[in-house]
C-alpha cells in the first residue's frame, strides 16, 4: 500500500528530525565514528545528525553506532546535562531505538534489528504504536526467511511480533492475519502440528479477509495431503496447479512454507501426512471445483 509506506517513510524522521536532516558534512560524523570521547561530549541531535550523514552515505553499520551510543547514553546525558527533560527523554529514546533497528535492517543484521525494536514496543510510553509494529513485523518476516533449517527459530520470533501485537495493539488484521498464517506454518515445521491447525482453525471462523481465509484452508488441506510421504504424482501435481493459478499478490510464505514442506514429509513417513506447499491460493478457481481436484488427486494415495 503505497500510502502506508510513505506514512512510514514520514514517521522515521520523528524526534530527531529538525537536526537530523540537517546539512552534516560526511567527513565529520566519520571523524565522531572513529572518536569514542568525542562522542561522549556530543549532544543526542548532533549524534543523531552524524547517523543521519552515515545513513544517506550507505554506511548503515556505522550509523547504528552512533545510534546505540545514543540510546544507551547520549539521551540520559541531555538529561543529566539539562538539553531535555524527562518529558522530551522517552520520545528519544523510543526514536533512537527505531531509527537503530532500522539501520540494522538495511545492513542485513535482521536478529540485532529485531531485537532493537522489540525492546522498543516493550516500552510502556511507546507513543507511535503502528509505526513500530509495523517495523517488528517486517523483520520478524525476514528473519524467519533466514532460519530456513531452523523453524523454532522461526516461531520465536514470528510469536514474539504477535505477543508484542496482542499488547501493543497497532497493526492492521491483514497484517497480523499474515504473521499468523506464517507462525502456523511455523509450528508445523517445528512438529508442532495440533498448535499449528488451532491456530489456522482460528483464522477460517474469524477472518474477514477473503484471502487470507482462503490461504488458512489451503493451509489446513495441504497438511493432510499426502498420506504416504513420499513426493508422489499427485502432489506433484496439485503443486503444480497451484503455481500456476497463484496470483501476482498472494502470500510470500517464503522460508516458514519451506520448513512446514520439510515437516510435511517427515511426518508422512512417521504416518502423519501432510505436504505444505506455497502460495495457498487457486487464483480463480471456486472453492468447490478446488476441492474437487484435491480430492481427485487426494483419494488414489488413500487406496493400498
Amino acid at each position: 500500500d503505497s500510502s502506508e509506506g510513505r506514512s512510514v517513510d514520514r514517521s522515521r524522521r520523528g524526534a530527531f528530525s529538525e537536526l537530523a536532516q540537517a546539512a552534516l558534512p560526511l567527513s565529520d560524523a566519520q571523524l565522531l565514528l572513529t572518536n569514542a570521547a568525542g562522542r561522549r561530549r556530543c549532544p543526542g541531535m548532533q549524534l543523531a545528525a552524524a547517523a543521519a550523514a552515515l545513513s544517506k552515505a550507505g554506511d548503515h553499520l556505522g550509523a547504528a553506532d552512533l545510534l546505540f551510543e545514543l540510546r544507551d547514553f547520549g539521551v540520559e546525558r541531555d538529561v543529566l546535562e539539562r538539553r531535555i527533560d524527562f518529558s522530551e527523554a522517552a520520545g528519544r529514546c523510543e526514536e533512537a531505538s527505531l531509527l537503530l533497528g532500522q539501520e540494522l535492517q538495511s545492513a542485513g543484521q535482521l536478529r540485532a534489528a529485531w531485537t532493537a525494536i522489540l525492546a522498543a514496543c516493550a516500552e510502556p510510553q511507546l507513543q507511535d504504536r503502528r509505526r513500530a509494529l509495523e517495523l517488528l513485523a517486517d523483520v520478524s518476516l525476514q528473519l524467519s526467511d533466514r532460519y530456513l533449517n531452523e523453524p523454532s527459530k522461526q516461531v520465536e520470533v514470528l510469536e514474539a511480533a504477535l505477543d508484542a501485537e496482542l499488547v501493543v495493539k497497532g497493526l492492521s488484521s491483514d497484517r497480523r492475519e499474515e504473521l499468523e498464517i506464517n507462525l502456523a506454518l511455523s509450528l508445523q515445521g517445528a512438529g508442532r502440528s495440533e498448535e499449528s491447525s488451532r491456530l489456522l482453525g482460528k483464522l477460517v471462523l474469524g477472518s474477514r479477509n477473503q484471502r487470507r481465509r482462503q490461504q488458512a484452508e489451503w493451509a489446513m488441506m495441504v497438511h493432510k495431503v499426502d498420506v504416504s510421504g513420499e513426493v508422489s504424482e499427485s502432489a506433484r501435481a496439485l503443486r503444480e496447479l497451484m503455481e500456476a493459478n497463484r496470483p501476482p499478490d498472494s502470500l510470500r510464505l517464503g522460508a516458514a512454507g519451506a520448513s512446514a514442506r520439510a515437516a510435511s514429509g517427515s511426518a508422512g513417513r512417521q504416518g502423519v501426512g501432510g505436504l505444505g506447499i506455497p502460495g495457498l491460493q487457486f487464483g480463480g478457481l471456486d472453492w468447490p471445483a478446488a476441492l474437487g481436484i484435491v480430492l481427485l488427486l487426494a483419494l488414489p494415495l488413500a487406496i493400498p
